[in-house]
């Protein structure tokens, strides 16, 4: 339990950095810098994770049951559409609305639906309690911390259009979880052709992130047809703004391999636990940059109140939810 925490810590951590990189990059659009992202993050890492601890993964992938390779691409690329989406509803309500919608619905989502439907047997006994109970204090911490960064921003609109935009993104959002639970067919074929059970999880990944791959980077290409253009990319400095991109692609997919090994140590409830964990302290990491950066510098009583309220809670909710593993 307590190595499953510390590497759900160390994947919040690096998944709440993972777009700090992006930060130095000079004379890119946002395309450009995401377009880097999306290579070394949905292609490059996994791949070269799946080749180091995988058995010949590429005959896992063709020998494996279709129907399970087809629900694990289908759950990718619906994630990937959530990704484009939340870049879309958090330009139309802001980043702490969106941000809130959004993964408040991940949260409860990605745990709830997998306790349903894997083990409904444990929904009413004390680790499904412990673990809807967690949930709750997450869902609340992450509705707080976006109560306060509503305040500290200017007034921005909140459109329907928006809202819906942003409710969508979180209903996609976990997909990538429901991949790595509903499609342990294929984790299990990796098991069968010689990989380790600790192993056999990271399998799952390339496929699962191929979907998301194929929508991101279209958006992307489409986005740089449209205006931006591609000649960013020989432009001086382009090296060093290279080298940052990758770094967002490593730390974010770093953060999906410590969740997936996290998660193994927690129990059989391990993705329904780990996925708000994992939500939790990425609001949190998200939060202490934040804070960090000085962007709630000069932010009035309210909204520091209201941001440690939701610290408070999602800390509260990490434990309770993290408890649930011992249940």
């Amino acid at each position: 339990m307590t190595v499953g925490l510390l590497l759900l810590a160390l994947g919040g951590l690096m998944n709440g950095s993972f777009a700090t990189p992006m930060k130095g990059i000079r004379g890119w659009a946002w395309e450009h810098s995401w377009l880097v992202w999306s290579v070394f993050g949905l292609i490059v890492v996994p791949w070269i994770a799946a080749l180091a601890v995988v058995n010949h993964p590429w005959q896992v992938y063709t020998s494996a049951p279709a129907s399970a390779v087809a629900l694990v691409i289908t759950f990718g690329t619906l994630w990937g559409v959530a990704g484009v989406l939340f870049g879309l509803g958090v330009d139309r309500v802001g980043l702490a609305i969106g941000f809130g919608v959004i993964l408040g619905i991940s949260a409860s989502l990605g745990a709830l639906i997998p306790l349903i439907f894997l083990h409904p047997e444990s929904l009413f006994r004390r680790a499904g309690v412990l673990t809807i109970a967690g949930v709750t204090l997450l869902v609340a911490g992450v509705i707080c911390c976006a109560v306060a960064g509503r305040l500290r921003e200017a007034v921005k609109p909140v459109t329907r259009a928006g809202l819906v935009i942003c409710i969508l993104s979180g209903l996609g959002a976990p997909m990538i979880n429901f991949g790595l639970a509903f499609g342990s067919a294929v984790a299990t074929h990796a098991e069968q052709m010689g990989t380790s059970h600790v192993h056999s999880m990271t399998a799952i990944y390339p496929l699962l992130l191929l979907g998301g791959f194929v929508v991101n980077a279209g958006y992307c290409v489409w986005l740089m047809r449209r205006g931006s253009g591609f000649g960013a990319y020989r432009q001086p400095g382009a090296m060093a703004n290279l080298g940052l991109g990758a770094s967002m692609g490593l730390l974010w997919m770093g953060s999906n391999l410590a969740y997936v090994y996290g998660s193994q140590q927690l129990g059989p409830l391990g993705l329904a636990i780990g996925w708000p964990i994992m939500m939790g302290l990425i609001v949190l990491t998200a939060n202490g940059w934040s804070a960090a950066t000085g962007e709630w510098r000069g932010a009035g009583g309210r909204a520091k109140a209201w941001i440690i309220v939701g610290v408070l809670a999602l800390l509260a909710g990490v434990v309770v939810t993290g408890s649930a593993g011992n249940a």
